[in-house]
């Protein structure tokens, strides 16, 4: 085999090896545009997956909390709760009415939120670094009955005296949820 391709000649090789000049510079270009434009789009659709993930978390909030501020005018005694729950890695948003125990753990409404990517914060304290967030409307009037947050050092600071509250579930965009605690109202906007 071997003296067989020492009798080859050079077109011969050249044929046999093929045209072997590489890539010119405009065949350069192409590629790298193409390169850079399918990044672009990934990193956008990632983007708009983040602020998505944001805005349905904040809007879940509102939702629950809106639900338990009617059932509260309905007289039904339950208790809104906002923490990270490590084992599953999602925020767990819950609605419990009070129990034999005088206690709010029959739960009877769950919603996961976002997971990790997304930070939700009330008025300072970060709900994934162990911070519990309890809401309670009252019966009478809808207005914010009991509004504290847990610390991870387990301190609790009651925020009923604030007139309004801030719920701040932030991504790649930031949604802010403010709580009145007057009427019960509240309002989700993008800051």
């Amino acid at each position: 085999m071997k003296k067989r391709i020492q009798k080859l000649n050079k077109e011969q090789i050249k044929e046999l090896l093929g045209n072997n000049k590489g890539l010119s510079l405009a065949e350069l270009c192409i590629v790298i545009s193409i390169m850079a434009a399918l990044i672009i789009v990934v990193s956008g659709s990632i983007s708009i997956v983040f602020k998505a993930r944001a805005k349905s978390a904040a809007e879940k909030i509102g939702s629950i909390v809106s639900q338990c501020k009617i059932n509260s005018l309905s007289g039904i005694d339950n208790e809104f709760t906002l923490l990270y729950d490590n084992d599953k890695k999602q925020y767990v948003c819950t609605l419990a009415k009070k129990s034999d125990s005088d206690e709010y753990d029959d739960i009877y409404k769950e919603e996961m939120l976002g997971n990790s990517r997304v930070n939700i914060t009330v008025d300072g304290n970060s709900v994934l670094d162990g911070a519990i967030l309890k809401i309670k409307f009252s019966n009478n009037d809808g207005g914010v009955e009991v509004i504290s947050v847990k610390a991870a050092d387990d301190t609790v600071e009651d925020l009923i005296d604030e007139p309004s509250n801030i719920i701040t579930v932030s991504s790649s965009r930031t949604y802010q949820l403010t709580l009145y605690t007057y009427t019960g109202e509240h309002e989700i906007e993008m800051i």
